[in-house]
Parts: structure tokens; C-alpha cells; sequence
């Protein structure tokens, strides 16, 4: 029998960071690894093992103080972190576009601490997306931060109160746990970014942290660690986006990764050796570094390429975020950790001080001056600005479905008879300001039901594309199809990314068919907009950014055909002769691409898209002579 000591450094422990950390970069970079963000889970129970162990083994020593523990918090976190948001801020600047470098320096003041709040106030469906916010990832340091802030009390009071650390850990790691399994349904974002819900992540480091008994059975021990390694692997390759995370599904790569740590502690066995070896050890050492490194070098490669990074491309870019990451080590990590620069606890203390003033101080300004539009040229901020010019996107809950309160277009005479509904996702959201145009023209009434991933059809699950169960979201569309029949609107227009619902491209056509059947049994006629092509890249800042650096290629900006040759194909499968001969098909291909051969992807300065995929308002303005044989047939 043995007893666990904590403290010592043990080479399998950087070989942990090198798993995960090398999870994490795979999966960011797209290589593979599925389920590679789990390595920030990973990190978390590696720094609750090791945190609470200095706690303890100060404790013990009668030496322990908070002002020791924050000053090698602060020595260990912030001087490579301010290093990288410097560096970041530099290269947005010269790159980010005004409204992304507003949010970036939105950012930039709430990247400690409060980062992760940041994170979940500005994660909703149309945000900037995630994959272009440079300091995205400091989400994870705020977490740790804030249990650093609090968990030495916690640890002191326990102490001061002779009360059994063991139980009360086991509480706080249960309790935690429970909250994040039913947070995972009703708050996801929260649940995925705020310290309650992950405490138990780290907590669970800190638990094997303390002294116990146990078997030195090397078979035993071998058993357990093989079965850690096992968990964390399956993770790794079984685990993708779609996967509710973290509640009960962390505990695989949590309890897989306590599982080593608890049998090498007490004796090195065959999963610590292979975590030994030297070049996993030689990156967990840097992994700190290239955790901070790795995101932004992506982010920014992204930012500057229409369309997706080539595999050649993201290896390079893995490439430099390790030459980064060592510099970053051996000439900013080191010397600070070592004392070699600040040497002073007072010094140390008024570093921290400084540092975060000053990102207040540059973040704010930044994010009120709405990113600084004098840096560009006219024509590119004209381009930049096609991706607010969008019409209100208002979303139908399914308590307002039921109850029959929809979106109006058209005419405000509650005395006039609807003439059409639109039925759709964010795609027919994109639609409403024409439609409310072209309605009020003409002195009609119209509604509109929109929800974001909804596909409007009957009796078919898209819940994984909505925030909607499956339950919820045929609640929602047998309600949209009952107040259609029972107040005998018409016309309806169904509008779709039909790409995202086209798994099965089957299921998709005999939900399309039967929701078409079931309109036209109420003599309901039916209009059906195909999918808007889609280029696969952002337009706006495609438009800008050669605006910006390219003015004389604005009509050659390369791309990809494939997303629209994909869905091209799927649209042929899914509105077959069957489907034609039952509803109007309205196809936008020629207003968007000419000749088959090139995109229209502007008028003017304006963007005809205001993203990757959904029409700006401008966009939607051309689909007017398409919708005209829906407002001339006979009224």
C-alpha cells in the first residue's frame, strides 16, 4: 500500500498536455480528432490535480499564502497571454474588418477573467462566427482563472473547520456535475462556457490529489490506466460538434484522464511510460503556448481565404503555431516563470494591474469607435457593411405558433384577408423585406413563421439544426400547417437551406411531398423556393478584403464550385416530376450565377449576400421578378 503525493513534477503529466493540446490543435485545424476539443477538458483536470496539490503540500508546510498562490498564477498565465492579444491585436489592424475589429476589441477587455462570459453573450445563431474571433479560446483560461480566484478559500475554510476535504470535494464534484447534465438540455451555451457547471472538471483533478491508499498491483494499476487511455481515445475519435457537451459525455475524457493520473502517482505503469517519451513530453511543455498560439494563426488565415483553408495550407499553419509557441516558451514563458524579470511580488502584482488596464483601455475604445472604419477605404467599408444589411430576423417561438402569432408583411388592415404565408428557416427570414415590399404595393396582408434550422415541413426531424427537441419542432410546424387550413390563407411559400436537411435526401422528399400534399388538400396553392446558391464563403468580407488589397481582381476571386455543384445535386433529387407537378418550383440559380460560369455577387458596393449563404437585402431585392407569378395569379 502507498500514499499519493502530489506535488512532484512527473513527466507523464506534460505528455498528458501533449494529448491534449495536439487533440485540440487536430480538431481546430481540421485534421481529424473528431471530438479533439475534449483536451480542454483534459487540461482541466490535469490543473486541478496539480493545483490542489501545491495547495495541500503548502498547507502542510504551514507556508501557504493567497498572495504566493495568485503571483504564480499570474506568472504562469498572463505574461504569454498578453504576448499573443498584443500580437493578435497588431495583425487586426492591418486585417479585421470594422465591425469584426469592433467585437475584437470587445474582446481584448473581457479576455481574462471574463472572457468566457464574453463567449456566451456573443455565441448566438448569426454572431460573428466562432471559427473568426481570434481570442475565442481564452473562454478556457477565464474558467481556470476564476476557479483560482476561489478555490484556495474554499480549500483554507475546509481546513480551518477540520472537515473531511475528500466528502466535501466529492459534494461540490457531484453536485457540479448534476447541474452540468441538466444544463446540457436547457442552457447549452452557459453550460458550455461558465465555471459552475465545469467546476466539477477540475474539482476531479483536485480529489486525486490527495493522500490515500491503494494497491501497488502493477497489473492492477496497468488495468486502470489502459481503460484512462482507453475513455480519452474514444472521445477523441467518437465525439463531433453535434455531440451535447460537456455534461455526462465529459466524464469520459475526465475520468479517463484522473484515471491515469491516480494509478501513475502511485506507480509508474505502461500508459505513463508511453506518455514519457520525450517529444510528447518536449510539447507539453510548450503547450501552454501553443494553446494560446494555434487559435489565432488559424483565425487569421481563415479571415484572409475565401472559402475552405487547403490540407496543405492547415499544415503549415500547425507548423508555425509550434515554431510560435517555442519562441513564446523560451523567450516570454521561461524567463517570467524563472523570476528572471519580475522579481518582486509587488512588481508581479502591479504587472497584473497594468496588463489588464491596458487591454481595457485599448479593447474599449476600440469597440466604441466601431472598429476604427478610418483605416480602410470607402469602397471596402461599403462591402464590409453588406453583412448587417439584412431585414429583422425574428425567429416564431413554438408557444407563439400555437397561439397563431405570426410575423405580418404587407398591408396593416386587420380587416383584409391573408393572402400568402411564408414558412421557413433563416433562409425565408432573408426573403421577408421583399416580400413585405412587394406586398404593400399591392395592398395585401401577409404572415410569416420563421424559425433558424426549422425545415418547414410535417412530420420530419431537423431538431440537430435547431434549438428545438423533436417533439417541440412537430409541435411547431403541425401548428403552422393547422392555422394555414383553418384560416384558409391562399398561397404559401416555403422557403429552405434544403442542403442542411438533405441527409437523407428520401426522408426529405416524402416530407417535402406529404407537406405539399397536405396544403393542396385545403386548395392551398403552393410555391417552393429552391436554395439560394450558395458560394461557400463569406461575401462581404471576400468583397472588402479585395477591395482592401486586391481592388483590380474584384471579379476573380477564387473559390470553390463544390458547395454549389453538391447542391445542385441534391436539389435535383429532392424536386423530382412528382413534386413539380403538385407545386410552383422558383429557382434563383440565373439571378446569381451568369452564364453558368461566374457569380454575381454584388450590385454596386453592395454585397448580394450577407454571409456565406443567406441573400443580404439588397440580394433579396432581386428575386422580385421570380416572386411576381406569385402576387399575378388570380386574387
Amino acid at each position: 500500500m502507498t500514499t499519493i503525493i502530489s506535488s512532484e513534477y512527473k513527466k507523464y503529466i506534460d505528455g498528458l498536455r501533449a494529448v491534449a493540446v495536439i487533440s485540440v490543435l487536430f480538431y481546430h485545424a481540421g485534421i481529424g480528432f473528431p471530438g479533439g476539443y475534449v483536451g480542454v477538458d483534459i487540461f482541466f483536470v490535469i490543473s486541478g490535480y496539480l493545483i490542489t496539490g501545491l495547495i495541500l503540500k503548502d498547507i502542510s508546510n504551514n507556508i501557504f499564502s493567497i498572495q504566493k498562490f495568485w503571483e504564480r498564477r499570474i506568472l504562469r498565465i498572463m505574461p504569454a497571454l498578453i504576448f499573443v492579444i498584443a500580437t493578435s491585436f497588431l495583425c487586426g489592424w492591418f486585417i479585421l474588418l470594422p465591425n469584426d475589429f469592433k467585437e475584437f476589441g470587445n474582446a481584448i477587455a473581457q479576455s481574462t477573467l471574463i472572457a468566457n462570459i464574453y463567449c456566451l453573450r456573443h455565441s448566438d445563431y448569426f454572431a460573428q462566427i466562432s471559427e473568426l474571433k481570434p481570442l475565442l479560446h481564452t473562454w478556457s483560461l477565464a474558467v481556470e482563472e476564476q476557479f483560482y480566484m476561489l478555490f484556495p478559500f474554499f480549500i483554507l475554510f475546509l481546513n480551518k473547520i477540520n472537515s473531511k476535504i475528500r466528502i466535501s470535494l466529492g459534494i461540490c464534484i457531484l453536485s457540479s456535475l448534476i447541474l452540468s447534465i441538466y444544463w446540457t438540455k436547457h442552457y447549452p451555451l452557459a453550460n458550455f462556457y461558465l465555471l459552475p457547471p465545469r467546476a466539477w472538471e477540475l474539482l476531479l483533478g483536485g480529489i486525486i490529489a490527495l493522500p490515500i491508499k491503494f494497491p501497488e498491483n502493477l497489473y492492477l494499476l496497468n488495468s486502470i490506466s489502459i481503460l484512462g487511455a482507453g475513455l480519452i481515445i474514444a472521445a477523441i475519435l467518437l465525439y463531433d460538434k453535434s455531440t451535447p457537451f460537456p455534461g455526462a459525455a465529459a466524464l469520459l475524457p475526465c475520468v479517463g484522464t484522473a484515471l491515469i493520473i491516480f494509478t501513475n502517482t502511485i506507480k509508474q505503469n505502461i500508459i505513463g511510460r508511453a506518455l514519457s517519451f520525450t517529444p510528447l513530453v518536449l510539447i507539453g511543455l510548450i503547450s501552454y503556448s501553443l494553446y494560446l498560439w494555434h487559435w489565432p494563426i488559424l483565425v487569421f488565415a481563415k479571415y484572409l481565404t475565401p472559402g475552405d483553408l487547403s490540407l496543405s495550407t492547415r499544415v503549415g499553419l500547425i507548423i508555425a503555431s509550434f515554431i510560435f509557441a517555442y519562441i513564446s516558451w523560451r523567450f516570454i514563458e521561461t524567463p517570467f516563470r524563472n523570476r528572471e524579470i519580475l522579481k518582486k511580488r509587488s512588481t508581479i502584482f502591479l504587472f497584473a494591474i497594468l496588463a489588464l488596464s491596458i487591454l481595457v483601455l485599448i479593447g474599449l475604445p476600440i469597440y466604441k469607435s466601431k472598429g476604427i472604419e478610418s483605416r480602410f477605404p470607402l469602397k471596402s467599408i461599403m462591402y464590409s457593411k453588406g453583412s448587417n444589411d439584412h431585414p429583422e430576423r425574428i425567429e416564431t417561438t413554438l408557444n407563439e405558433a400555437e397561439l397563431g402569432r405570426f410575423i405580418h408583411l404587407g398591408s396593416q388592415n386587420s380587416q383584409a384577408p391573408f393572402f400568402l404565408f411564408l414558412w421557413g428557416d433563416s433562409h425565408a427570414m432573408s426573403v421577408t423585406g421583399v416580400l413585405d415590399q412587394m406586398s404593400k404595393e399591392r395592398g395585401l396582408r401577409c404572415l410569416a413563421s420563421t424559425h433558424f434550422g426549422a425545415a418547414p415541413l410535417i412530420n420530419f426531424d431537423s431538431h440537430q439544426s435547431t434549438n428545438l427537441t423533436q417533439e417541440e419542432l412537430i409541435k411547431y410546424n403541425q401548428s403552422v400547417l393547422e392555422f394555414i387550413i383553418n384560416n384558409k390563407i391562399p398561397n404559401v411559400l416555403i422557403a429552405a437551406r434544403w442542403d442542411i436537411y438533405s441527409d437523407n435526401v428520401t426522408n426529405l422528399r416524402i416530407a417535402l411531398l406529404s407537406t405539399v400534399e397536405a396544403l393542396k388538400k385545403a386548395g392551398v396553392k403552393v410555391f417552393i423556393l429552391k436554395e439560394v446558391p450558395r458560394p461557400g464563403f463569406d461575401v462581404p468580407r471576400a468583397l472588402a478584403l479585395s477591395a482592401l488589397f486586391n481592388p483590380e481582381s474584384l471579379d476573380n476571386i477564387k473559390f470553390s464550385w463544390k458547395p454549389y455543384l453538391d447542391d445542385q445535386r441534391k436539389q435535383t433529387e429532392l424536386f423530382d416530376k412528382k413534386l413539380n407537378n403538385k407545386a410552383s418550383i422558383l429557382d434563383p440559380q440565373d439571378i446569381f450565377i451568369k452564364d453558368g460560369s461566374h457569380w454575381v455577387l454584388s450590385e454596386g458596393d453592395r454585397p448580394l449576400y450577407s454571409d456565406k449563404n443567406h441573400l443580404s437585402a439588397t440580394g433579396a431585392m432581386k428575386l422580385r421578378p421570380l416572386f411576381n407569378q406569385i402576387f399575378t395569379i388570380d386574387k
